[in-house]
């Protein structure tokens, strides 16, 4: 019998922006994002690995969470939606940050079984971005709750854009309206009560 072990050291963190940065650029250019967006390129790249490093030390796999193990799957998933996003929907600085924001957040914090864990996500993440895009979180989000989706237009559309949801009203209303199509077509229906926190776990 033969054992053999085989080690993979971890890829350089220089090495991991400059793949994601040529991913990324690629992609920027050839959809026709805004120059004040493409020049965030490489801060929201290094913001995005520093996150991922300090969220792999600080949120570690214990026997009340193993779940907690973070890999670079989950920065390509950060990247994995802003690449698809509409250049015009994304136009300025602060909604680019806004975005990358929802990601992070949906990445790494969507993973956290308890409240203080995500308020202690939520300090290093206005951490982060403080420290490479001079940008408060408080002042950058102004909304209750930072949300995105592309089911806003009506049922059918052909244009689904996905954006900022910044009327909650009308996101309940179109949330329904999707769950009446859906039950028009579909035996037994769904009756759903769609309630704040419901409307949050559906824009996940």
């Amino acid at each position: 019998r033969h054992f053999s072990l085989l080690a993979f050291p971890e890829i350089e963190p220089d090495t991991v922006c400059r793949i994601f940065e040529a991913v990324m650029r690629t992609t920027m250019v050839l959809q026709g994002f805004a120059g004040e967006v493409q020049a965030l390129l490489e801060s929201t790249v290094k913001a995005t690995i520093t996150l991922y490093q300090v969220v792999s030390t600080v949120f570690l796999p214990l026997p009340a969470h193993v779940h907690y193990s973070f890999s670079l799957r989950d920065v390509a998933r950060v990247f994995s939606t802003m690449y698809d996003v509409d250049p015009k929907a994304y136009a300025t600085r602060d909604s680019w940050l806004r975005l990358w924001c929802h990601e992070c957040t949906r990445s790494f914090s969507d993973r956290l079984v308890s409240e203080a864990d995500r308020m202690r996500f939520h300090h290093v993440l206005g951490t982060v971005l403080k420290r490479f895009f001079a940008q408060g979180y408080e002042s950058l989000v102004t909304a209750p709750k930072l949300l995105f989706g592309d089911f806003l237009e009506p049922p059918g559309s052909a244009n689904r854009t996905y954006s900022e949801v910044t009327d909650f009203e009308a996101l309940a209303t179109a949330v329904t309206a999707h769950l009446e199509e859906y039950n028009k077509v579909n035996n037994p229906p769904l009756a759903l009560i769609l309630f704040m926190d419901a409307l949050e776990h559906l824009c996940r």
